[in-house]
């Protein structure tokens, strides 16, 4: 967070593409929906506008992997 903070300008928007923690333990570092919440919230200097379930598509599992796509903007 601190390093997209830094290339970030306030009120720009951040687009995260990330794995969720609703796969297999396939992806490395998965995370929960209330995780990407606590991470980027006010007190952090982010407002999250919508996260979405996604899939990453994957060269190794024809179906993907499930994903977070958040779009954020820095404060």
């Amino acid at each position: 967070m601190a390093s997209l903070a830094s290339v970030t300008q306030p009120a720009g928007t951040a687009y995260v593409l990330c794995f969720s923690d609703d796969a297999p333990n396939i992806g490395p570092h998965p995370i929960s929906r209330a995780d990407l919440e606590e991470a980027f919230n006010q007190r952090s200097g982010w407002k999250i506008a919508v996260v979405e379930p996604d899939t990453i598509q994957t060269t190794f599992i024809e179906t993907g992997i499930p994903a977070w796509f958040a779009t954020i903007t820095r404060l």
